[in-house]
């Protein structure tokens, strides 16, 4: 099962976490989850999240930006208390007003964009075009008008609301560097991404069900690809047009972290995880196997 819920004092004090990719199975960040992590500044926060609990970012002193995506639907007090060198904060619109700023612990200084007014922007203020949650499906006209013509654009993340990328949707992107795609999509198709020569990198979710001929022929620059493990094998990489020397790794492999039961039958906590080993700067919950929730230690003070 997946991770659904990140618990009080998960990642509390990971002072040499720098960034974290929360996947689209968390529905909850609870209270104090990543408080006082001191060096963190990337949070990447996908649309299934509906709540953030209170103190959640608290003293997370080195983040300059965050992004909440329009379906968190409660925000607990002193979310971003002391985050001393925040610039800009992406917030559903209702929470954007001086009154919420002063209870979530936002600094009148810092900008506060509505969430609505951040999609309509993006795609020509920021190098990662976020694909609204409402397009159900990626196709080439959309790209086209959206983000094939528009240079400043080399990211690309897609929701797994989106559920098919359609056939020659990105087909000749030729700025486009890097993909991430959510849990959620199930189908990419035909020349879905051929020809996008300057792609390095991209990571095809477990659930995807089928992949059409050709989807990466062309992408010349192509260094690495997850993928799902049943479309890891020579046979696939040729008729996807995925070149023999880019490295295929398959999607049960790819996990940064792998929860186990122990002998006691109980859950590590994935904060001790991280501060047992100092060299940990990143950080992804995918494929996180074993537990439906992560564990808070009750001996941590509560702020």
């Amino acid at each position: 099962s997946s991770v659904k819920i990140i618990s009080e004092c998960a990642f509390f004090a990971c002072t040499s976490l720098e960034s974290v990719e929360i996947p689209d199975s968390v529905q909850s960040i609870n209270n104090w989850a990543f408080c006082e992590c001191a060096e963190l500044t990337s949070v990447l926060i996908p649309n299934s999240v509906t709540s953030i609990g209170k103190a959640a970012f608290r003293e997370c002193t080195r983040l300059e930006s965050v992004e909440i995506p329009d379906s968190v639907k409660s925000i607990g007090d002193d979310a971003f208390k002391r985050c001393t060198n925040l610039k800009s904060i992406v917030i559903p619109d209702k929470f954007c007003d001086a009154e919420n700023k002063k209870r979530l612990g936002i600094d009148e200084s810092v900008n506060c964009i509505p969430y609505s007014e951040h999609i309509q922007k993006q795609d020509t203020e920021s190098n990662v075009f976020t694909i609204p949650s409402t397009i159900k499906g990626v196709t080439d006209k959309y790209v086209n008008a959206n983000i094939k013509n528009n240079e400043r654009i080399t990211h690309v993340v897609i929701p797994g609301s989106a559920y098919t990328i359609s056939r020659n949707a990105f087909k000749g992107c030729t700025n486009l560097e890097s993909v991430v795609i959510y849990e959620g999509v199930k189908w990419i198709t035909g020349n879905a991404f051929k020809g996008c020569t300057n792609l390095r990198s991209i990571k095809i979710p477990k659930g995807v069900i089928g992949i059409s001929s050709f989807a990466f022929s062309g992408c010349t620059s192509l260094k690495s690809i997850v993928l799902p493990d049943q479309f890891c094998n020579a046979e696939n990489k040729k008729r996807l047009g995925i070149s023999a020397s880019v490295n295929c790794i398959p999607y049960s492999e790819h996990a940064k972290w792998k929860i186990t039961e122990n002998s006691a039958n109980t859950t590590p906590n994935l904060g001790d995880l991280a501060k047992e080993d100092d060299r940990l700067d990143s950080l992804s919950l995918f494929n996180v196997s074993s537990a439906t929730n992560t564990t808070a230690d009750e001996s941590r003070p509560h702020l």
